[in-house]
């Protein structure tokens, strides 16, 4: 079965790899960017569930999204996001062999690196942050933690208060009513070096909530591209229906 990520009248901006079937990600890194695709990120598959047509919707809803967002945790408990993680774009199968733990390893150099421009934890904010999330309480969300905010802010790119709260509201909708949703499990290493894992976002139907999983290179499953620049849709009707309808 082929899934639908675009809706019947929108232009084809949404495409998944492989098309069928599931293969190993490492696998399907480079046909990516090979096809002009990039990948999809936290925010635009947030984006596109509260804006996906009617007939695209389930899909959407069911799915988990491995993004080209990463979170990477170093030997000393720290951990830091980053977005568009240009070190996952340009991987090859060839780089299988080298992973650890499902992660690609990164030295202590390249860690600092990522820290100047990502949302750094320390190890207390990365234990305080994983499992936790936004609880829906006396009527109200509230992070909780002070570091899901923190995670939250620079994952959702500083979503506005009022679509993030549209969000949660709708995944507690689509979940069967979990008070608490869109919590985070950052990458946690093994202590031999610090590694590297997308992020990946949960499904929001059967009892999932939109999880942010720091999620291994080396699984299967499939990844979702996003063009360029959206198609002009095709324009199916005729000359003279154009003309009489344009005039």
């Amino acid at each position: 079965m082929v899934l639908q990520f675009n809706g019947q009248r929108e232009a084809p901006l949404y495409k998944r790899f492989p098309l069928e079937g599931t293969r190993r990600k490492i696998d399907l890194l480079s046909q990516v960017g090979a096809e002009s695709y990039t990948f999809i990120s936290a925010r635009q598959v947030v984006d596109r569930r509260m804006n996906v047509p009617d007939d695209a919707r389930v899909v959407w809803q069911e799915q988990f999204f491995f993004t080209g967002d990463a979170c990477t945790g170093n030997t000393e408990g720290d951990s830091v996001y980053t977005l568009d993680e240009k070190a996952l774009f340009t991987l090859t199968p060839a780089a299988a062999g080298s992973l650890i733990d499902g992660g690609l390893p990164r030295s202590a150099e390249e860690f600092a690196e990522l820290c100047k421009h990502g949302c750094y934890l320390t190890a207390q904010q990365t234990v305080d942050l994983f499992g936790k999330g936004w609880t829906y309480s006396g009527g109200i969300w509230k992070p909780d933690s002070p570091v899901v905010a923190k995670a939250t802010d620079f994952i959702l790119r500083e979503m506005s208060e009022t679509n993030r709260i549209q969000y949660l509201n709708g995944v507690r909708d689509d979940s069967t009513g979990n008070d608490t949703v869109m919590r985070f499990y950052p990458t946690i290493s093994n202590g031999k070096s610090a590694i590297m894992k997308f992020v990946a976002v949960d499904s929001t139907i059967s009892g999932s909530a939109s999880n942010f999983f720091a999620d291994c290179l080396d699984h299967s499953g499939f990844l979702v591209g996003v063009a360029p620049k959206a198609p002009v849709a095709r324009d199916e009707r005729s000359g003279l229906e154009r003309f009489l309808h344009d005039a």
